[in-house]
């Protein structure tokens, strides 16, 4: 919740957008949302505008439209497929370039590799210097050659197509300095570059279809449709993405475009990704809290090493089991394990056996714990997930299983009961915070 509430605050102080910032926080961090958990947000999102608005009251972006137009809907449903498209391209660059990346090790070097990428990128596209936002409020003010001006193919401008082939490759390049930034340990994001890539790919269609004779679109609107449809694919934040533009840019005559390029934009990448660019890492861990795997969500705020049971009776091979009658029978278990002189797990006794030779066996008095041991089903590492011992648990239909750690040492048992209870609590606790 506190995350939450400040990512909420972020957005709302950085962009003046109070709206999308509560959004934000609904859609990306929290896994579960109820109306007493609005409040805070509500709070937090309200508190930082008003404190950002002291210090500076211009719009981020100013939008002069007079509304869409119905025979333009075909070409935003256009735009939002080839945004679709780019949002799965640059998803699946993101885990590239960062590969690369890791594999430097030594951090000077990953420095200066990025800095010199970085410096050959600004020197041929100057639009990538920077969050991008100059250039974006250059081309809604009708500046089309905004982009390429300033660069060593200026005076080239009055070329329509090589402007729209060097818009096409600066999104590209956009998106790798982007990746190059994050990767070599830069400070940055993927929150404002995709507002950036998302415009310029709005900006560039409009443009293209203009220059083609087609039809005659109002570029502005794309550009501003292009921005919530990137943010909301590729962030797989679609509400954020509809009301953020909103905001920024006083846009809400254009709602039903936006909702028309974001939501068909994030259906797209959502049919190839089934995780945004920020929670795709944490998925591969399993570690991502979603409501919609709740048991999974709950599941991974549970350790093993705090549900294991160190109240079983623990004997040593060579143990008489007759001198350790006494501590076994006020265990009052039904299980005990069995060790060697280093601690290393040898096996257990089941207590209907040992008390079934402890009556019928004329030789008990020599009974040595070595000569009940049985092996365990399986054994549980202490360090593993509770559904991967909740999987193991059903697959040998075992109710209690012994913990080891990596040298086999033994540490106790787990159940399926201590895990059941501290399941229980800890949806009592989540309803408690958020209700």
């Amino acid at each position: 919740m506190l995350v939450a509430c400040g990512a909420a605050a972020g957005i709302a102080g950085a962009f003046n957008s109070p709206v999308a910032g509560i959004v934000f926080a609904i859609e990306i961090l929290l896994p579960e949302f109820t109306i007493p958990a609005f409040i805070p947000l509500l709070l937090s999102a309200a508190t930082a505008a008003v404190v950002a608005r002291i210090f500076y009251t211009q719009q981020l972006f100013f939008l002069v439209t007079e509304g869409w137009q119905i025979n333009a809907l075909f070409y935003y449903v256009l735009l939002a497929g080839l945004i679709g498209l780019f949002s799965i391209y640059f998803t699946k660059a993101n885990y590239a370039v960062k590969g690369l990346f890791y594999k430097i090790k030594h951090p000077y070097t990953k420095v200066v590799v990025g800095g010199l990428m970085l410096g050959f990128l600004v020197f041929l596209f100057p639009t990538l210097y920077g969050e991008g936002y100059i250039t974006m409020k250059n081309l809604l003010r009708g500046d089309y050659l905004a982009v390429i001006n300033n660069s060593i193919f200026q005076d080239y401008n009055t070329i329509p197509a090589l402007v729209v082939l060097f818009t096409v490759v600066t999104i590209f390049m956009k998106s790798i300095a982007t990746l190059i930034t994050l990767g070599a340990g830069g400070n940055g994001g993927t929150f404002a570059p995709s507002l950036i890539m998302g415009g310029l790919i709005g900006f560039i269609f409009a443009y293209t279809v203009n220059l083609s004779g087609i039809a005659q679109l109002n570029v502005s609107n794309f550009i501003v449709a292009g921005m919530a449809a990137a943010l909301g694919s590729i962030m797989h934040a679609p509400l954020t993405g509809i009301f953020l533009i909103a905001e920024i840019t006083g846009g809400y005559i254009l709602m039903v475009p936006l909702m028309i390029t974001t939501a068909i934009s994030y259906a797209i990448n959502r049919s190839s990704q089934k995780h945004s660019i920020y929670t795709k890492v944490l998925a591969d861990k399993g570690e991502l809290l979603s409501h919609e795997d709740k048991d999974t969500t709950v599941l991974n705020q549970m350790k093993l090493k705090y549900l294991i049971e160190k109240t079983y009776p623990q004997l040593n091979m060579n143990d008489l089991i007759s001198l350790k009658m006494n501590e076994i029978v006020q265990s009052h278990k039904n299980i005990c394990a069995v060790t060697d002189d280093l601690d290393d797990f040898k096996g257990i006794i089941y207590m209907e056996e040992l008390f079934s030779e402890m009556v019928n066996n004329p030789d008990k008095e020599t009974l040595l714990a070595t000569d009940l041991v049985q092996p365990a089903p399986i054994t549980i590492l202490e360090n593993e997930d509770l559904k991967t011992v909740l999987k193991k648990m059903e697959q040998e239909n075992a109710w209690l299983l012994p913990v080891v750690d990596e040298a086999n040492r033994y540490r106790g048992f787990v159940s399926k009961t201590a895990i059941f209870n501290k399941y229980r609590a800890l949806l009592m606790r989540q309803n408690d915070y958020m209700g």
